[in-house]
């Protein structure tokens, strides 16, 4: 978990992927690791997989602002401006005031 957490601060994309998906074969209720593997999988442009594991972080952890502030984050770079502001203003009634100010990148 923690070498993937390393390997996408280097910006090895692929290896904290693998090392994410190694860990989570064994601990599926890791929402932090869904999480930061999500992460990954965006940095490589791979959203579909990227709002995957947000989508499984939030059921692990369904009152985590960050989680939907990073989906939102996800949609507005893809010009889903309807479901980025859902994510935001669910991840700003959570209290994550920063996603109270997000806006969508792009129109629908």
């Amino acid at each position: 978990f923690y070498r993937g957490f390393i390997y996408n601060y280097q910006g090895d994309y692929d290896l904290a992927i693998q090392d994410y998906s190694r860990y989570l074969a064994v601990q599926q209720s890791d929402a932090n690791a869904y999480v930061n593997r999500a992460y990954s999988f965006a940095r490589k442009l791979a959203y579909s997989a990227a709002l995957s594991d947000l989508d499984r972080a939030s059921e692990l952890k369904p009152n985590e602002a960050v989680i939907y502030r990073k989906k939102g984050i996800i949609y507005s770079s893809q010009g889903y401006c309807q479901r980025a502001k859902e994510n935001y203003q669910k991840a700003c009634e959570l209290g994550d005031s920063l996603s109270c100010e997000l806006k969508c990148e792009k129109e629908d």
